[in-house]
């Protein structure tokens, strides 16, 4: 594959990433509902969402900027991680987070391997 179809993909992990941003994500209190990374101020998955969009988005023009979809992903993925060992009680906008991160940092293998 060539590396704009490369970048959609980690375009797309972005958006699956950010979608999960505002998902629930863990219990505080136990019976007292979830809340998500929007609503825990989560500047690290919310940032490293972000990270990934314009690093897809800015793939195509420079090898620096296409560097920001792994900063990114890693970013998103270890604050998934450390949200997962931090709370008894996890939902399901964890893994669409870690899902959407793992999806963009296989995209930054291919736009590595990829010839143009």
């Amino acid at each position: 594959m060539k590396k704009h179809a490369w970048a959609s993909i980690a375009f797309l992990g972005g958006i699956i990433a950010l979608i999960g941003v505002f998902l629930p994500w863990a219990e505080v209190v136990p019976g007292a509902g979830t809340v998500s990374a929007w609503d825990m101020s989560d500047v690290i998955a919310i940032s490293g969402s972000v990270m990934i969009l314009l690093g897809a988005l800015a793939a195509g023009i420079s090898g620096a900027l296409r560097s920001m979809i792994s900063v990114g992903g890693l970013l998103a993925l270890a604050d998934g991680v450390a949200v997962y060992k931090a709370y008894t009680t996890v939902d399901y906008g964890i893994w669409v987070v870690l899902v959407g991160s793992i999806i963009a940092l296989i995209a930054t293998i291919g736009i590595i391997s990829a010839k143009k």
